[in-house]
């Protein structure tokens, strides 16, 4: 089965709303994740564009936190739901900013992430953006 044009701007977008309102339910209290790398080495890490296999976003909510920013890409199982239900490789990559602090929370911060594909997707698969609220001590004593 082929998917053109508006068909595939509807699902994308199904599925792209839908990421996102799993990334807000899931990451609001998203904990420090450094997947065991020293601190000094994130920021070499926060640089580079980070494999997100199973389209966790929590691994750029930290750097974005720590940094200021970090750029991901769907890939293994992630890319792979993509490809199954559009029948084609789209690249979906998240850019996360941190965008500020919220008031009266000064251990808190904002970041925005955006999902977005490449140029040559761009006018099918839309930009679409959610900021999300992280505190990274949220639950500990």
């Amino acid at each position: 089965m082929v998917i053109k044009g508006e068909e595939m701007k509807q699902r994308l977008k199904i599925i792209l709303t839908a990421l996102l309102a799993c990334t807000a339910i899931g990451a609001v209290s998203a904990e420090t994740f450094n997947g065991g790398i020293p601190l000094k080495e994130t920021e070499a890490l926060a640089k580079q564009i980070i494999p997100l296999p199973k389209g966790d976003p929590k691994p750029l909510l930290a750097l974005a936190m720590r940094h200021g920013e970090a750029h991901g890409q769907f890939t293994g199982k992630a890319a792979a739901a993509m490809k199954k239900k559009f029948g084609r490789d789209i690249p979906i990559f998240i850019d996360a900013v941190k965008t500020g602090t919220p008031k009266g929370k000064s251990d808190c911060g904002v970041v925005r992430l955006t999902f977005r594909s490449d140029d040559k997707n761009a006018a099918a698969v839309p930009p679409e953006s959610v900021d999300i609220e992280v505190c990274p001590n949220r639950g500990k004593s």
